[in-house]
């Protein structure tokens, strides 16, 4: 992929593993529930949120959703608890 990206084609790549996103985008767009909460170029969010890593924008654009599940995560640990 990234011969292909050094040679100016064009990828489209929809993923949940950002690690592997990282390595490859020039554009982001991260979408929830059908909305759209971040289109971005690499050099936009560098610029914006700084060597930021994919999982914590991710994190960052989705603060309600994010909260959510740390409280389902919590609440999952209590109770094995």
């Amino acid at each position: 992929m990234q011969k292909l990206k050094s040679q100016g084609v064009g990828i489209l790549i929809s993923t949940h593993d950002l690690n592997f996103a990282a390595e490859l985008y020039n554009h982001i767009v991260i979408i929830r529930d059908g909305s759209v909460k971040l289109s971005s170029t690499s050099a936009e969010v560098k610029t914006t949120y700084g060597n930021i890593l994919l999982e914590d924008l991710y994190t960052k654009v989705n603060t309600d959703h994010s909260k959510y599940i740390e409280e389902i995560i919590d609440d999952v640990r209590i109770s094995s608890s």
